[in-house]
């Protein structure tokens, strides 16, 4: 079993040989030390006396290999405690052989000190200390010191600059003492073996563990170290051990390499040198390489491996954690991937039981170890907030090199969160694939792309409305990003300011911003124009405020011929309106009005059979405000105000109702603002000529005069109902009253695909949409796809899913699924959206089978079902589920012209067909 102790720092030794990580590495060294011992006792070893013409040079470096913070200094440490003796490790048939001198780290060596003096003091310690062999003759060894200090005035760095001085012009002087101590001087490595040798044998050793931490950082003293270990460490008794960055070391050669060729060679030798032969790059390039190969060679070169690398080595199970302040070791993979899981707001777990694997922390220990062990340290806190800005303060390198402030991200409020991740998204080549919050192949992509996650988690935890903002204002805007005109980079920095035009946007605001971008999809003049682009798209209906009578018979009620006279009444307009496809017929407001008598001879002008938005807002009294609330207006390029109406604003206006303490005025959370043009470029605004609008009949009053319902009952209870909801709802947000239940959160990961299913189905459903497609059956379809969408994205539901394009069946079936598979659960998410009354107040609610395949009274059936098992498995009954929200409300609408004293009142049940009876836009080419 290998151990990472997070409560130890990177320069403990382990006494355990078991608890080693780098246990390939560990067995590598002691086979080349093995065999250098094995190759002294052979050959029965001794040193040169200078007198062989020539004699052994050994160049057995062992590398250990490995960029900053791979573990190469722990790895050290744990070799020489071994190699020691000092622990119950690998190496303890070699220590009784070896003698172990302190690391040398060159970034402690004062620069006046040379690194012979530095080793030779480390072998006199050893040799001073009594300890080591008490009652061994000294004499031999004292006596090869001398000799070997003779020589040490002539090596660089020691002594005077000028070895010999003007002595060397008295020729009695040359004659006695220069010629010897010139000798002395060419002999040192001779004389250095031989001091080598006699050492060890007073302290009854084979041979020395000279080891050298990071030459490779110290420019200065590296050179020196490099030439040292060429020239003079060349002793078969040396065990020399140095670690480093071969590329670092490469750089340490060429430099010495380029201060040897001078600058003329350096200036003028590529020039001289024709193409066609070696020039001077090259030739460094080759002098580089064998010199690293002499110095260092293939064969003794030791690679730390990543935490990746071992895992590919060994299995899993073989790989443990001590959490930081535990004593109990946990499976690594496992324990992170826990932890991960548990900051990202993720859950997934495999059908053993088992938390699987997370792909983050397999990108994560790809990289160097000290980065892997620090970010593991901070993964372990059980204080999420304070584990995310750990590993944001563990990444601050990449962060910043990513032009993003690891400080500002760590304590930024929800909505800087978003705008900062938002920024960098639309920065990069691919927001779209980086925007799904996956593990991307680019560690650094990787690295930035989960710290904004994080950062984003931590406003999602046990909030729903912190997930529904994100999914409108970061995910779904993100979302459209893959398609036309939005791949362009300064057309998505102009949705970006768009929809990001306030610091703390409005919800409501931000859908309709979302509504008015998408209609800039065709790409042509038409674009310019609202009036000339199809009513569906994206989640939003346009209305028309006004429409000739032509227009209105033809298009929304059918009426193919107009009778002699033109149709005069209600009655009569229900007399010509052909048969109908009942999927997509205008007629249910149309036979309400026929129950009474009175109305149905009463002319069928505006206000009585068909209304503009605005118009049947201030019909509806106090229920005026549920439109309100789901409703937007919009300026066009040429400044003309229009309205829509949009599957996204329900969603956002539940969002804020979740967001309040109370309900009191549904009013007050309406949006006000109308939303301007969206100019993403000057290539946009040339508009051309454009076709006016449609005259108005000549009987259409104001809006402004519309009659109104008086406030009823009706919308008491309604609201009663949606406080109820309310507090139902709450029950799953963090500080609820249950707290051993599922929070309605999800993660940044599971709110991209729910966006990209959004947004697929949203575009999909565009194209569905023909001609006969009224207003209400448009907004039904929008939002049975979103709640469709949400469900299938939560529930863990795989495979292939239908949309609910044409009829609400592939969202009972997922309903049915849901409910049935014991391995997804029904996210208290979707339970919260599906069962909110806002919803059901604008679904058909009384679709008939023959129509699309289902009924309402089989999706309200099963969602009732599933909602109740919800409750059960995962909910109280302190605030439990009624399936009276899913009821639409009964809503009373004033009808006739407007200075009638008195109104007439229908009651109508839900908004549907009355927005079936509001004229939309139609494309200039009918389908």
């Amino acid at each position: 079993m290998r151990i990472i102790d997070l409560n130890k720092n990177g320069s403990e030794h382990d006494q355990d040989s078991s608890n080693l990580l780098q246990n390939e590495a560990f067995a590598r060294l002691g086979t080349l030390i093995d065999r250098q011992l094995a190759d002294l006792a052979k050959a029965h070893f001794v040193p040169p006396s200078g007198k062989e013409l020539t004699y052994l040079r050994s160049h057995q470096s062992i590398l250990i290999e490995g960029g900053r913070g791979s573990g190469k200094t722990t790895f050290l440490l744990n070799a020489l405690h071994g190699l020691a003796g000092v622990t119950n490790i690998w190496a303890n048939d070699l220590s009784r052989n070896l003698h172990v001198l302190p690391v040398i780290d060159p970034t402690l060596i004062e620069t006046k000190e040379h690194i012979i003096i530095v080793i030779i003091s480390l072998i006199d310690a050893a040799l001073d200390d009594l300890r080591s062999a008490p009652d061994a003759d000294r004499s031999k060894v004292d006596e090869a010191r001398t000799e070997m200090a003779e020589g040490l005035g002539l090596l660089d760095g020691i002594g005077k600059a000028t070895p010999f001085g003007e002595e060397w012009e008295d020729a009695t002087w040359i004659m006695s003492r220069g010629l010897r101590k010139a000798a002395k001087g060419r002999l040192f490595e001779v004389k250095f073996q031989k001091y080598i040798y006699e050492a060890l044998k007073v302290l009854n050793k084979t041979a020395f563990v000279l080891a050298f931490d990071d030459v490779d950082t110290n420019f200065e003293l590296g050179r020196t170290i490099l030439e040292t270990i060429r020239k003079y460490l060349t002793s078969p008794q040396l065990v020399l051990m140095i670690s480093g960055d071969l590329e670092l070391y490469g750089r340490l050669v060429r430099r010495n390499i380029y201060d040897t060729f001078g600058d003329a060679i350096m200036k003028y030798d590529p020039s001289v040198i024709r193409n066609d032969r070696t020039g001077t790059s090259d030739a460094i390039r080759e002098l580089e390489e064998q010199y690293l190969l002499k110095i260092v060679p293939p064969q003794n070169r030791i690679a730390m491996l990543s935490l990746g690398g071992i895992l590919q080595t060994v299995s899993a199970d073989e790989i443990g954690v001590i959490p930081s302040g535990g004593v109990k070791q946990e499976p690594l993979q496992q324990w992170a991937s826990i932890h991960l899981r548990r900051l990202l707001l993720e859950k997934k777990i495999s059908s053993e039981g088992k938390s699987t694997v997370h792909p983050f922390f397999e990108l994560i220990s790809r990289e160097h170890l000290r980065l892997v062990i620090g970010y593991l340290r901070a993964l372990g806190n059980q204080n999420t907030i304070f584990a995310r800005r750990a590993i944001f303060t563990v990444f601050e390198t990449r962060l910043r090199l990513a032009g993003i402030d690891p400080l500002e991200l760590a304590h930024a409020t929800s909505n800087d969160v978003l705008l900062i991740t938002f920024r960098w998204l639309v920065s990069r080549d691919e927001p779209v694939s980086l925007g799904r919050f996956s593990v991307p192949s680019n560690a650094d992509d990787g690295i930035v792309i989960h710290c904004l996650a994080l950062a984003i988690a931590q406003s999602l935890e046990g909030s729903p409305t912190g997930c529904l903002k994100t999914l409108l204002t970061l995910n779904l805007p993100i979302s459209m990003m893959q398609r036309g005109r939005y791949t362009q980079q300064k057309v998505r920095k102009a949705m970006l300011e768009f929809i990001w035009d306030d610091a703390s946007p409005d919800l409501l605001n931000v859908a309709g911003r979302i509504g008015s971008i998408a209609r800039l999809n065709s790409g042509d003049s038409r674009a310019s124009n609202i009036g000339n682009m199809e009513a569906s798209c994206f989640g939003s209906v346009g209305t028309k405020k006004t429409e000739t009578r032509t227009s209105i018979l033809k298009q929304m009620f059918e009426v193919s011929k107009t009778p002699q006279g033109g149709i005069k009444s209600v009655s009569e307009l229900d007399t010509n309106m052909k048969p109908k496809d009942p999927a997509f017929s205008a007629q249910g407001w149309v036979r309400n009005l026929m129950k009474d008598a009175t109305i149905a001879q009463m002319s069928a002008n505006r206000g009585i059979v068909w209304f503009s938005l605005d118009d049947l807002i201030g019909r509806c009294g106090p229920f005026g405000s549920l439109l309100d609330l789901i409703s937007y207006d919009r300026f066009n390029y040429r400044g003309e105000q229009h309205s829509s109406v949009s599957a996204l604003s329900l969603l956002a206006a539940i969002t804020k109702i979740l967001a309040a303490e109370d309900i009191h005025n549904l009013d007050a959370i309406a949006l006000t603002s109308i939303i301007p043009a969206f100019v993403p470029g000057d290539e946009t605004s040339a508009i051309g000529q454009l076709p006016p609008e449609d005259e108005p009949l000549a009987d259409d009053e104001d809006d402004a005069d519309a009659p109104q319902a008086n406030a009823s009952t009706e919308f008491t209870e309604f609201l009663e109902s949606l406080k109820a909801w309310h507090q139902f709802s709450r029950q799953y947000a963090q500080g609820g009253s249950l707290s051993d239940v599922t929070m309605a959160e999800l993660s940044p990961s599971n709110l991209s695909r729910i966006s990209e299913r959004i947004h697929d189905q949203l575009v999909a459903l565009d194209d569905e949409v023909t001609a006969k497609w009224k207003t209400g059956h448009i907004l039904h379809r929008q939002i049975t796809n979103v709640l469709h969408a949400l469900l299938a994205s939560t529930s863990g539901i795989t495979g292939r899913l239908e949309a609910p394009k044409s009829s609400d069946r592939p969202f009972v079936h997922a309903l049915r699924r849901v409910k049935s598979d014991q391995a997804s659960a029904f996210h208290p998410l979707a339970a919260i959206i599906i069962s909110c009354p806002l919803v059901w107040a604008f679904l058909n609610p009384d679709e008939h089978y023959a129509a699309s395949g289902s009924t309402t009274d089989f999706l309200r059936k099963e969602v009732t079902i599933a909602l109740n098992e919800f409750q059960i498995s995962k909910g109280s009954n302190e605030v439990p589920f009624d399936s009276k929200w899913l009821e639409p409300p009964t809503i009373s609408i004033a009808i006739g012209r407007a200075n009638a004293a008195n109104p007439r009142i229908v009651k109508q049940n839900g908004f549907f067909d009355l927005l079936n009876v509001v004229p939309r836009y139609y494309p200039t080419v009918r389908r």
